[in-house]
């Protein structure tokens, strides 16, 4: 790829620019919005966002509890979340919990079609063309797009964005950009990964070398002071490290065989050549290798690239698998979370679109093009799109219904929230929860319990301490009001 200076930009120019943003944004939220629009419209806070997060924040309201320690680590950014939506209007509550990480996941898709990301792929088609990709391949689950406690996710796709590359030119760009990366650092266990990337930015450019180092440090101390990484060997001898190490290493190699393939065929399909044609999996791993090398011989700006992402994805596939000192026959619980291969999932698009773009922009591939066939970058984006969007048909998304889909015994969109009256549920009990605050008399609490069919209830107590007794099962949403002891 050949990457030129940025021309100046002229009045005109930038607001086409801010134009095409705006545009680009609008896409990525109408495919995320379109492919489960319930989710947003009636947030049911599955999961931990209304067993814990919501819970938590409201009954614990100290500037303190920003710092809160969940799972052995401080998630700052999804904590912060948290903190302020418990500020909003009770009936907004869901919608903060819900829609803030979704502004987060819209900001880091979006983001690779920023003017900076030129040196890594220059065309700014291409680039959109991931961004949208990001959104449209089903690659994760809606937890990972509108969900605060998943946000950390996508807070850790930001900070891979951010300080994977330098620092921006000029003071003005570079010190905003500097302060988020070091708030994002705080966001995902995972964020060690940057530590070799800061370190080799902060050699190369001495003019902002103290920044580097400044980051590189704040890495550092996150994994001692807000997570628990340095117990990972605690207690245990060198040769079980060692043992540890081998089979973190095996099993990163397996993972990451299996995400290239994922990424390409899709879930269902994946599954099911898994089962009754394995070798297909492995013509599409190969496929996917020799697309990478033939585009990384010619190209050193691809190769760059390919190389850094191919670390990234290892390094956040290794950690992982290291920190949960998961053994072999472990592998196939750890490959059913969407989340543990959801960012190498993205690393892969971005590979496959900068190895095409690579090809195509070469002497050789333009040699072997022929001058009669339409453009072949526009037919491969088209194809892509179509590609992952009959991808989601599989499950019943956009327009298109399976059949499959109406069986009770077919495998469940992972877009769908579970049972379709858990959004109604927390919708009337948030609307309870707004009278109980209105009109709870002074010298009395009021516990509101919020029970969600396959899912975690919501327990929280309006006021002060209410009584320990349990709230009938029986009943989808009640209340018990009593005075203080």
């Amino acid at each position: 790829m050949n990457v030129h200076p940025p021309c100046p930009e002229t009045d005109g120019s930038i607001l086409n620019r801010n134009l095409q943003w705006w545009l680009l944004g609008g896409l990525i939220f109408l495919i995320l919005f379109a492919r489960s629009p319930g989710v947003l419209l009636l947030p049911p806070l599955q999961a931990e966002d209304g067993s814990h997060v919501f819970a938590y924040f409201y009954e614990h309201r100290e500037p303190i509890q920003i710092l809160r320690e969940k799972a052995g680590y401080i998630p700052l950014l999804a904590n912060l979340i948290g903190y302020l939506s418990v500020r909003l209007p009770a009936t907004m509550i869901p919608y903060g919990l819900t829609w803030l990480p979704l502004l987060l996941t819209l900001a880091a898709y979006s983001l690779f079609f920023s003017r900076r990301y030129r040196v890594i792929i220059a065309s700014d088609a291409v680039r959109a063309l991931v961004c949208l990709l990001f959104a449209l391949a089903p690659l994760s689950q809606f937890h990972l797009l509108a969900h605060t406690d998943y946000s950390i996710w996508n807070a850790l796709l930001l900070l891979i964005l951010l300080g994977g590359m330098p620092l921006p030119a000029g003071s003005a760009r570079a010190a905003p950009c500097w302060l988020l990366i070091n708030l994002l650092v705080w966001a995902h266990p995972l964020s060690i990964v940057l530590l070799p990337l800061q370190l080799y930015f902060a050699w190369r450019d001495r003019s902002r070398r103290a920044w580097y180092l400044a980051t590189a440090l704040n890495l550092v101390l996150y994994q001692y002071l807000g997570t628990k990484g340095g117990q990972v060997f605690a207690h245990q001898d060198l040769l079980s490290i060692l043992a540890l190490l081998g089979r973190s290493l095996v099993a990163t190699v397996t993972m990451l065989g299996d995400i290239a393939s994922r990424t390409v065929l899709g879930q269902p399909l994946f599954a099911w050549a898994r089962q009754h044609m394995g070798f297909l999996i492995v013509y599409v791993d190969l496929a996917v290798i020799l697309l990478v090398g033939c585009a990384a011989v010619p190209d050193a700006g691809y190769r760059r690239l390919a190389w850094v992402l191919l670390y990234l994805m290892a390094g956040m596939t290794f950690l992982s698998l290291l920190s949960r000192g998961l053994s072999l026959a472990d592998l196939e619980t750890y490959r059913g979370g969407p989340r543990y291969c959801y960012l190498q999932s993205l690393g892969v698009l971005v590979l496959l679109a900068g190895g095409v773009s690579s090809l195509l922009s070469s002497p050789a591939g333009r040699r072997a093009l022929h001058p009669a066939l339409p453009s072949p970058g526009r037919m491969i984006c088209a194809a892509a799109l179509l590609h992952y969007y009959l991808l989601n048909t599989q499950y019943g998304h956009y327009l298109v219904v399976n059949a499959d889909a109406k069986d009770p015994a077919y495998q469940k969109s992972p877009y769908y929230p579970g049972n379709p009256m858990n959004g109604r549920i927390v919708q009337t009990f948030f609307r309870d929860l707004a009278a109980s605050e209105a009109n709870l008399q002074p010298g009395y609490a009021a516990r509101l319990v919020a029970e969600k069919p396959g899912d975690w209830p919501i327990d929280i107590t309006v006021g002060g301490a209410a009584s320990p007794d349990h709230c009938p099962s029986t009943r989808r949403l009640c209340r018990l009001v009593q005075p203080f002891d």
